[in-house]
């Protein structure tokens, strides 16, 4: 796995993204709340978590500095994967129904 730490970013790319293609997409999937790019890599770090990936593998993908940061990752205690996971196919089944 290469680390986002390790990659170059394109100038680019990260200028046209917010405009052209997050504001579009979020708009398309019919979300009626405002979400950022910033927390795509939340949602991203979480679902490796939740799938079973193992903490440092995770922590090297983000480029996560220290260990610590990389659990947060796992959500609130209160619920049980089970139940996030099932939220997440609920929402994912939506969205591509939308699509």
């Amino acid at each position: 796995m290469t680390s986002l730490r390790d990659r170059r970013p394109n100038p680019r790319l990260a200028e046209q993204l917010p405009t052209h293609v997050w504001v579009p997409a979020v708009a398309k999937s019919g979300i009626d709340f405002q979400v950022r790019v910033h927390e795509l890599r939340h949602a991203h770090a979480s679902w490796l978590l939740a799938g079973g990936s193992d903490v440092k593998s995770v922590m090297d993908r983000m480029g996560h500095v220290q260990i610590q940061t990389t659990p947060k990752y796992r959500g609130p205690s209160g619920l049980s994967q089970g139940s996030s996971l099932d939220r997440l196919r609920s929402t994912v089944h939506r969205l591509v129904r939308v699509a």
